[in-house]
């Protein structure tokens, strides 16, 4: 399929691995030069050399923005850099090994993971964005807002993205009718080193019990 985004320039977050590994690799195999954001520089740049390999064009970008302090001076490195978006992804997430309603600190932590980084990134990045003759914003959500899959805090922070996506999509419509905003929420996915891949390699008939438990 011919996306047609050649010489376009995206920025994903929680790139170094899974879901926005993936993003990046296809987006650069479209021509697309591509701006990882991650927090451990090797993965990083393993990705990046990779991509380089192939003949595409990439950065990557040593921050985490879950403390979101580090968002302003994250952009003002991709400006250095030229490499301002019309493309964003927000896929960084998580859901930082809690399962608990009743831990302060954790539903803090899954909220910084899976809300706040992305509506502070969008946030400061609008301004340039809504200049621009197009542009796309996906949210990485989850299925699991409509089934519960996963813990408390998880849940509630994809949920929090998921309400953002819709009402402050209609607002940047109307700021920019070619800025698109969406959401992508995808259900269970095989990660090399998480637990559904490494409940599968050491026992299939547990992983295959667990998706069906989970309707999966």
């Amino acid at each position: 399929m011919q996306l047609n985004l050649a010489g376009k320039v995206a920025l994903v977050t929680g790139a170094s691995g899974g879901i926005g590994r993936a993003v990046v690799e296809k987006l650069a195999l479209e021509g697309v030069r591509v701006g990882l954001v991650g927090r451990n520089k090797k993965t990083l740049l393993e990705v990046v050399e990779g991509i380089r390999r192939s003949g595409g064009e990439a950065e990557f970008f040593v921050y985490d923005i879950s403390d979101t302090a580090n968002i302003e001076p994250l952009i003002a490195d991709c400006i250095k850099r030229e490499l301002i978006p019309s493309i964003l992804i927000n896929n960084l997430g998580g859901v930082n090994n809690s399962k608990s309603w009743d831990s302060y600190e954790s539903v803090e932590q899954a909220f910084r993971l899976n809300f706040l980084a992305a509506y502070e990134l969008l946030r400061q990045l609008l301004p340039y964005l809504e200049k621009m003759d197009s542009g796309r914003i996906v949210n990485i959500g989850s299925v699991s807002t409509k089934n519960g899959l996963n813990g408390f805090p998880y849940v509630v922070s994809k949920a929090a993205l998921e309400a953002f996506t819709l009402f402050a999509a209609r607002d940047i419509a109307k700021r920019n009718p070619n800025l698109v905003m969406t959401m992508v929420s995808p259900g269970p996915t095989a990660v090399s080193g998480k637990y559904l891949t490494n409940l599968g390699e050491s026992n299939p008939p547990a992983l295959k019990d667990w998706l069906e438990q989970n309707n999966v």
